[in-house]
């Protein structure tokens, strides 16, 4: 769903993402962190679009606090999905400072992720701060996108991601379809 709601020409979220351009994207030591950090900046930019569409358009202030809302609900699921094998390494913390760092920067970035990873992971939190289909969607795909896959424990908790967010099992093999493929790119893009 596509929107063209008029936003403040220093827009939300070029007034948090202005610092964070593709040549600092490319300072990210790995494939995935790039690709979770311009995927996760890319969703925060259409939610907003899409939320500020749905309401009462009221001026910059709204689009900030939209912004911030989105961007709290995205860092927490790629947090979430990054801990879900009980390991956070520097990969994932070096995807989720760029994501943290352009979405809220009113938190520390460092301080936001650490406060995160001591919290109780409650998948059934995040479905329901989701306003819309797709945002179930996107929090599903980023979240296939940071984790590894691979391990059992990653499997289920994506599985318990999936159930809560109320997606079926054809929507969820497709999602995960789609992100090992942008993964697969993104290697061969950044030879890494």
């Amino acid at each position: 769903m596509s929107t063209d709601v008029p936003v403040p020409r220093d827009s939300a979220f070029r007034y948090y993402a202005r610092k964070i351009t593709p040549q600092f994207i490319d300072t990210l030591p790995d494939a995935r962190s790039k690709a979770v950090a311009v995927h996760a900046l890319a969703v925060s930019e259409q939610w907003l679009q899409r939320r500020l569409a749905a309401s009462a358009y009221e001026g910059k202030d709204q689009a900030l606090n939209l912004l911030h809302e989105c961007g709290l609900l995205i860092i927490r699921a790629l947090i979430y999905a990054a801990r879900a094998d009980g390991q956070f390494d520097s990969l994932e913390h070096g995807a989720l400072s760029v994501v943290c760092s352009g979405l809220c920067t009113q938190y520390e970035a460092d301080g936001f992720i650490d406060e995160m990873l001591t919290c109780e992971i409650k998948v059934q939190d995040l479905a329901d701060a989701v306003q819309f289909e797709e945002e179930s969607l996107d929090l599903y795909f980023l979240s296939s996108l940071i984790v590894n896959g691979a391990h059992f424990i990653e499997q289920n908790y994506l599985e318990e991601l999936a159930a809560a967010l109320h997606i079926t099992p054809s929507a969820q093999h497709r999602l995960d379809e789609q992100a090992e493929a942008l993964l697969k790119t993104a290697l061969v893009e950044h030879g890494n």
